[in-house]
Order: C-alpha cells, then sequence, then structure tokens
C-alpha cells in the first residue's frame, strides 16, 4: 500500500545563508543548542531551512569539529542524517557508521562531529509520521525511542539522500520544470522513508566508552557545565570527581578525539566569545576573559585568534554594530 496525498505547495525557502559564528547560527535557525567548538580555526558554516505542512528540513554545513548538544524543535519527531563523506561520528556515546540516520527523540542531543561537517535534519509532526506509517502498514516500535541511530542497512539510506539532495537543488534552484516533483519528494517521500528506516529499527552498537568511563565523563561534564562553579583546571575537575588524569584523558579521547586540557580551553573560549558577542561597546575584553579564567591577555589574544580566526577586539567591533 503506498503513501498518497492531495497536491501540496512547494517547500518553502525560509533562508539560505552563510555564518561566521555558530551562535548567530543557533539564533537564525531557532533551535536550543549549545555547539562547543572544539577544534581551532575561523569557522565557516551555512544553513538551508525549508518549511512545509507540518516538516521542516535543514541543511547545515561547517568546517569544523563540534560537540554538539541542545533541543531539537519542540513537538515534532526529529532525526538527523549526516552526510556519508562526513565519516563516522560520536552520537550519544556511541559510534554512528558514516551515513546514519540520528534519532533526536529520545532526550538527548549529544554527539561529535568529524570536521568539514554536512548533513541534513528532518522535523516531522508525530501525527503524520503515524499517518505514513499506517498508510504503508509498517510498525514504528516505541523501543525505537531509545535507539540512538540507524545505520545503513539495505537500500533505504541511499534512497533518503537521494530524495534529500533532489529538494535541496530543485528548492534552491527554483526550477518551474522540476517544481511539482520536488513538491512530491518534499511532502510523501520524506516521511515515507523515515517511516521506512525506523520501522527496521536496526542499530548495531559502536565503540564506546567503559560503564565506568562513562560514569567518569559525564560527572565531569556536570562539573564543567555548572554555571555556579568558577573556571576550573583539569586538576580541579580530577580532584573534585575523585578520579586519575589518565582515566579522564582515556574517557574525553574516546568522546571526543582531544584531551580535557583542550576541551576545557576550547569550552571557556566559547564562553569568551559568547559574552562579548552580548557587551556593549565600551566593555573590557580583560575583565571578560578574567571572568573565564584567562589572566595572561597575549596569550589569551593568541589563543582566541586560533580558535576563531579573528582577534577579540574584532568580534567586540562587530557586535558593536549590532548595538
Amino acid at each position: 500500500m503506498t503513501y498518497s496525498s492531495p497536491k501540496y505547495p512547494s517547500p518553502l525557502l525560509i533562508f539560505d545563508r552563510n555564518f561566521d559564528d555558530i551562535e548567530i547560527m543557533a539564533e537564525a535557525v531557532k533551535w536550543d543548542i549549545d555547539f562547543r567548538q572544539i577544534e581551532a580555526g575561523k569557522l565557516n558554516a551555512r544553513a538551508l531551512l525549508l518549511a512545509g505542512a507540518g516538516h521542516m528540513v535543514m541543511r547545515v554545513e561547517f568546517n569544523r569539529k563540534f560537540h554538539q548538544r541542545g533541543c531539537p524543535p519542540p513537538g515534532m519527531m526529529t532525526f538527523g542524517f549526516p552526510d556519508q563523506k562526513a565519516g563516522p561520528l560520536r552520537w550519544n556515546g556511541k559510534e554512528a557508521q558514516p551515513g546514519a540516520l540520528l534519532n533526536f527523540n529520545n532526550g538527548r542531543m549529544n554527539g561529535v562531529n568529524p570536521g568539514d561537517f554536512g548533513g541534513y535534519t528532518l522535523s516531522f509532526d508525530e501525527e503524520l509520521l503515524h499517518q505514513v506509517a499506517e498508510s504503508l502498514d509498517i510498525d514504528i516500535p516505541s523501543s525505537n525511542q531509545d535507539l540512538p541511530f540507524w545505520n545503513p542497512h539495505g537500500a533505504e539510506h541511499n534512497h533518503l539522500r537521494r530524495i534529500l539532495r533532489f529538494i535541496e537543488r530543485g528548492s534552491v534552484n527554483r526550477e518551474k520544470p522540476i517544481q511539482h516533483s520536488v513538491s512530491e519528494a518534499f511532502n510523501i517521500d520524506l516521511a515515507a522513508s523515515i517511516v521506512r528506516i525506523i520501522g527496521q529499527g536496526h542499530v548495531q552498537a559502536g565503540r564506546t566508552n567503559t560503564p565506568f568511563r562513562a560514569s567518569v565523563l559525564r560527572r565531569a561534564l556536570d562539573l564543567i557545565n555548572d554555571t555556579n562553579q568558577p573556571p576550573m583546571s583539569v586538576t580541579e575537575v580530577c580532584q573534585t570527581i575523585g578520579t586519575s588524569l589518565s582515566t579522564l584523558e582515556r574517557a574525553f579521547t574516546a568522546e571526543f578525539g582531544v584531551s580535557p586540557k583542550v576541551y576545557l580551553k576550547s569550552r571557556r573560549l566559547a564562553s569568551v566569545r559568547r559574552d562579548v558577542l552580548k557587551s556593549e561597546p565600551d566593555s573590557l575584553i580583560a575583565d571578560i576573559a578574567n571572568r573565564w579564567g584567562f589572566w595572561h591577555m597575549g596569550r589569551f589574544a593568541a589563543d582566541y585568534r586560533k580558535q576563531f580566526g579573528e582577534l577579540p577586539s574584532q568580534t567586540l567591533q562587530r557586535s558593536s554594530g549590532n548595538h
């Protein structure tokens, strides 16, 4: 049985923009996200957003490695679909195969992407997906809520990728002869392909931290993310949570591909950048840097420029233009 529907309008292109700051991109796409850049270098990012009746598709691209945290749009079922060429990525503590369909619906969005990353997110009204599943006579198991991702299995992942590329090209180029096909692909084929994949319920567990190291990592991140705590050194983190430096290093390297020292510094630099972007034009960068544990201004400026491709004074100047 195939899913049929009345004729739908073409997807609405909300925007297609380039960004050089992840905070500004997050604000534009209206997601509650906390993307932490853990690879030094100037950011080049792109986001494209398409919307229809009961669902949205977003294309994202960026050239740096991020620890991705946050929440997808509320009230919708959301999935991530990275490009195959992006390679494997960490997702909720496990390693997903290249091109896996990621599950954003279990209350956790916690991933680490490789650099030069691209992919799609797809958000649907839950009722729409269940209507499609019923029409296709496919059961969507409730246990799927607990799966971190669906690794490629059979031809459906490739089919979904072809649909998305066709929709993206057609929506950006607005070629009239293919608009009817784009409309059908966006409003019918996307949901059907998602239902077929999650109906398979196929997942393979990848490499993960041992239960002990996973517990260490969780406690360390809880401490680092506690806004009531002052910035801490790696040694202080180890002492507070009661673990050795070698255990903490193995846990962070397995999850993020960087040492806890690199992760902590990138986290503090990102916090400085966020505060600078929100500051008044006459704000002192030194005061903001000190607040996040940077005391040597020359070294701080060099680290900041290496991480973001510009000096903190340039960020403040750019921010001042928005006041």
